[in-house]
């Protein structure tokens, strides 16, 4: 039932449903139905933005699979682990954990997972400015997954990518990287992961200085989240919003914007909320009255 409330983006009932099965999930003859549990209120956690929990929930699962040689779910956890850590802004303890977990898909000879914790662990390069070893990281997965027929997963690659080029300033390659990966998206009808090729889109022409075209990309993006049950996702990209609202001297914009994130945050009960509360005291302090 968790699992189910999950997909339907129902996470504090899932979170609960999950609570439950580990607690009747104690005795040895369950640990798989533990790790099981813990790994899924891990995920439930992650999605509404309760970082420490879900590391915390995937550390207990993670011993357990050991001591059962569950070496795929000991793989799936180290990953799920690196991917909290970046979230936590920890890169380098990412990478240590993406690592680990690429050497256990390796072993386990699972392609697939392997060359989709190469695009995490480019990832965690891009967060630590080492965009030479996550292009190349990139570049390992889509060989792989070219070769498996993967078009999703390349989409995904093609973003990061993206990225990475965005951030070592040629624009050129960021906008063929990051428009391949909508039109791939697109004709996969996978629109959660088409919306987020929007709100990079965004990012870019934000970085480019085209801000009417960055808020255009971005407020698309927040509704589709909105219409899609991704609340998170909204919250986020209304911040970003915010802050080209505020960069453009346009004070009632940017606090319509927050004002709309804070909302979401506060139901989600996420941390996020403290720090669009300081957005907002910090425009509201540079406001003329």
């Amino acid at each position: 039932m968790g699992i189910v409330l999950r997909y339907r983006g129902r996470y504090t009932d899932a979170v609960r449903c999950f609570l439950e099965s580990i607690d009747i999930s104690h005795s040895p003859e369950l640990f798989s139905n533990r790790a099981r549990a813990l790994g899924n209120l891990g995920d439930a956690y992650r999605k509404l933005g309760e970082w420490e929990k879900s590391q915390d929930c995937y550390k207990q699962a993670l011993p357990l699979l050991m001591e059962m040689s569950d070496k795929q779910g000991e793989a799936l956890t180290l990953r799920s682990i690196g991917i909290v850590q970046l979230e936590l802004n920890e890169p380098q303890r990412a990478v240590h954990d993406f690592e680990k977990a690429i050497e256990a898909f390796h072993n386990v000879g699972n392609r697939r997972w392997e060359a989709g914790t190469n695009l995490n662990l480019g990832d965690a390069y891009v967060r630590l400015k080492s965009y030479k070893e996550a292009l190349r990281c990139f570049r390992t997965a889509l060989d792989t997954l070219h070769k498996l027929g993967d078009r999703h997963w390349e989409a995904e690659i093609l973003l990061s990518a993206g990225d990475a080029y965005r951030e070592t300033g040629n624009f050129p390659a960021a906008r063929t990287y990051l428009n391949s990966a909508l039109k791939t998206f697109n004709e996969l009808n996978a629109t959660p992961y088409a919306t987020r090729s929007i709100v990079r889109i965004g990012l870019l022409e934000r970085y480019m200085g085209n801000h009417k075209k960055a808020i255009r990309y971005l407020s698309d993006a927040a509704a589709r989240f909105g219409s899609d049950g991704d609340l998170l996702s909204k919250a986020r990209t209304l911040v970003e919003l915010g802050s080209i609202r505020r960069a453009l001297d346009d004070p009632n914009g940017a606090h319509a914007a927050f004002k709309q994130a804070l909302e979401v945050f506060e139901s989600l009960k996420s941390p996020e909320t403290a720090d669009v509360m300081q957005l907002m005291t910090e425009l509201a302090a540079h406001t003329p009255r």
